[in-house]
């Protein structure tokens, strides 16, 4: 089935999109309970009926699939929890990957902001990671559950996941400056050496906008240049996303407005092949959604920005070459390439790693490839825990001394 550049099915109708109500809370929720009763046996019993997909649930099983590995020492004690974990669709609590939570409380534009971070690992390099429209910062909780190595820090844009950020806008502008305000927040916190940012789709286009706005004000920017040392974008390519909205519409409307449980909102994100790894749709579908007059709906109105879309993507690939640092283009195909890149690529100015057999959300599709990807990116640049550690990478970038103590920056060796 063709996918759009959010990762939303082609529809067949469209229709009408329903208004999605905003949760006032200004903390950081456990995840939703489970929408399940329990049998004389305690065993679990889904509340729907769904007879008409059992026999295929029964052929359809978690085994043919590459899952996120759950430790055994992340799954929480709860034996009622251990047992919704053998329900095909049963929920993980996001908490499994993120260990550390902060609710980043300031003022943008005299409106009142409340941006959930979500932190997993001690160690350096940090990757911080910005989500994709309709999605939310635990998208990356598959990412944090392969990862071992590293420092991985998502968040949530206003109106997604947990953020109840009302009456703030979705333009570049400003999520940029709520990107840099995660930037300097995690920076003081953990007194960072270096900074990757990471972003998926809508996501990587901020992210992409933001590393050239720091990028090209070293001055207003002190504390976070030196310490922006690479740049990965998932699966976005200004040519392609806006190619796809003029469908956009169709697409949001041809979606279920609501679900009678989470385990039907997390099966329709799983068969439509939105998410095509079961474990990742488990821990990252939950907080899409929020309960409402006994039904699961969609927390983010995706058409409340859609007067941001064409601004998020336009002038992406010029943002993307002009960052003059270490960067990876990661795609779930060669299709998606423009002439630019393309060109762009065979002169050596990026890293193109290419997924196949995934989907739009490769992250959650693949994360143990995902964290491959980032791995070799890590090391070949040699971006380390501390600034004392980098060395510069020899060959085109310049023929410095290999034991000089210096920073990877493309510019610095002019």
């Amino acid at each position: 089935m063709k996918k759009s550049g959010f990762g939303i099915p082609l529809p067949k109708k469209p229709k009408k999109e329903e208004k999605v109500i905003e949760n006032d809370s200004k903390e950081i929720p456990d995840s939703p309970p489970l929408d399940n009763k329990l049998d004389d046996n305690n065993n679990i019993i889904d509340i729907e009926n769904d007879s008409n997909n059992e026999s295929e649930e029964e052929n359809d099983t978690i085994a043919d699939l590459n899952k996120i590995p759950l430790p055994s020492d992340l799954i929480p004690s709860s034996s009622k929890l251990n047992e919704a974990f053998s329900k095909k669709y049963a929920p993980i609590d996001w908490h499994t990957a993120f260990q550390t939570t902060y609710n980043l409380e300031t003022k943008i534009d005299d409106i009142n902001v409340n941006i959930p971070i979500y932190i997993s690992g001690n160690n350096g390099p940090n990757l911080v990671c910005l989500h994709g429209a309709g999605h939310s910062g635990l998208s990356f909780a598959p990412l944090a559950l392969v990862n071992k190595e590293y420092r991985i820090i998502s968040f949530d844009f206003p109106s997604h996941g947990y953020n109840t950020t009302k009456g703030i806008n979705l333009s570049n502008e400003s999520l940029i400056k709520q990107t840099i305000l995660v930037l300097n927040y995690v920076n003081q916190t953990y007194n960072l050496d270096n900074i990757i940012i990471v972003g998926h789709s809508m996501g990587g286009a901020i992210a992409t906008k933001t590393c050239e706005k720091i990028l090209s004000n070293e001055k207003e920017y002190k504390d976070l240049y030196d310490k922006i040392m690479g740049l990965i974008v998932i699966d976005v390519v200004e040519g392609t996303a806006m190619d796809a909205l003029p469908f956009m519409e169709s697409i949001v409307n041809n979606r279920p407005k609501k679900f009678k449980t989470l385990e039907k909102g997390i099966e329709y994100m799983y068969k439509n092949g939105v998410i095509r790894n079961i474990n990742s749709a488990r821990i990252s579908v939950p907080p899409l959604l929020e309960l409402r007059d006994n039904f699961y709906y969609w927390k983010t109105n995706l058409m409340d920005s859609e007067k941001f879309w064409i601004e998020w993507f336009t002038g992406l690939t010029k943002s993307f070459l002009s960052c003059k640092i270490p960067k990876t283009l990661m795609l779930a195909g060669i299709e998606r390439m423009d002439k630019e890149l393309t060109i762009a690529q065979m002169q050596g100015k990026y890293k193109l790693s290419i997924l196949r057999d995934v989907g739009h959300i490769i992250h959650e599709d693949e994360p143990a490839k995902v964290m491959k990807v980032i791995d070799d990116f890590i090391k070949t640049f040699r971006i380390t825990p501390q600034l004392s550690q980098m060395k510069p990478v020899i060959g085109k970038l310049g023929d410095q001394n290999p034991d000089a103590p210096v920073l990877i920056k493309y510019d610095k060796y002019k």
